[in-house]
């Protein structure tokens, strides 16, 4: 998600540009939403080595005249290399994947990295020999169909006073306590809650059992793109380090931002409070897998108390 950041800053220093985005098949949806991307290109994966060798040769008849490989992985690799040549009159930018810092930080602690490290900086900094602004106003507006509307607008008529929360996250030790949650909504008893996550995320019902009257389970009846709408309309945010949070950022909707374990989740925008707690042995993971290194488990996110969001939603 914070790789869309680079729409923002492209089309603010070239409003002409003719933007292309390759993307995995998965997420193809949310490309389509982004009226400012011209075309994309979507890979299954299913198609193998193959598959991807054929749509690089088809992207190279484009005559791209920069070629930005944000993810830096094998995938990518292969695709640049097979459109430079073809065409070799075109500048090829790569975000780089810093794997000695994260050597460093993540075996030995020693953090080279900016604190805190915002993921949208480092989605631009590879722009800047093109001259863009890396602190762009990261508003985005993107198009929803009609469908997409309609079905998360009959499950959620009203979007006022109604917080909207983001449990789950993809590794556990990000995860915020389920306690937490239950507290959270006790002690803002005039608000609603809608919660936001996967089919398999079944733990959310037991938050929703804290009050059935003020919160909405949603985990598992809406797609990401559907998800994404929601959290355009959304009335506040609070989330781990998720999909969905950076998803608000973009939106520039006020959300609070609960972070642990991770190195790389920090969002960028003045709307979003990050709470995090000073520790040493934080971060410990780029994207909070692994184990905790603390005697008291997930210490990083149980220490952040319900009371402090709330009172971080106050501030606000």
């Amino acid at each position: 998600m914070q790789s869309l950041s680079a729409v923002t800053a492209l089309t603010q220093k070239f409003p002409n540009a003719d933007i292309h985005w390759l993307v995995r098949k998965e997420f193809a949806d949310i490309l389509y939403a982004e009226p400012r991307i011209h075309k994309v290109w979507s890979f299954d994966r299913k198609k193998g080595l193959s598959g991807l060798i054929r749509l690089a040769f088809s992207l190279s008849s484009q005559n791209y005249t920069v070629i930005y490989d944000a993810h830096n992985n094998l995938r990518s690799k292969i695709v640049s290399f097979v459109i430079r040549i073809f065409a070799r009159n075109n500048l090829l930018l790569r975000r780089p994947k810093s794997r000695i810092k994260r050597l460093l930080l993540f075996k030995f602690g020693l953090n080279k990295f900016p604190s805190p490290f915002k993921g949208v900086t480092s989605y631009l900094a590879p722009l800047i020999p093109l001259g863009i602004d890396t602190n762009p106003i990261m508003h985005q507006d993107w198009k929803f169909t009609d469908q997409v509307k309609k079905k998360v607008d009959a499950l959620i008529p009203d979007y006022t006073h109604n917080i909207i929360i983001v449990p789950s996250a993809a590794h556990a030790m990000k995860r915020w306590p389920i306690d937490h949650w239950k507290k959270l909504i006790k002690l803002l008893p005039t608000l609603k809650f809608t919660i936001l996550g996967g089919p398999t995320d079944t733990f959310c019902e037991e938050i929703a059992q804290e009050d059935k009257m003020r919160v909405q389970n949603l985990a598992g009846q809406l797609s990401l793109i559907e998800s994404c709408y929601a959290i355009s309309q959304g009335y506040y945010i609070v989330s781990a380090d998720t999909g969905l949070l950076h998803v608000a950022d973009l939106f520039g909707k006020p959300a609070i931002a609960l972070i642990g374990p991770s190195a790389f989740g920090f969002p960028s925008g003045d709307q979003v409070t990050t709470i995090t707690l000073p520790m040493n042995c934080r971060p410990c993971s780029k994207d909070g897998s692994g184990h905790c290194k603390n005697t008291l488990y997930q210490r990083c996110m149980v220490e952040i108390t319900p009371e402090m969001v709330v009172a971080a939603i106050h501030e606000k």
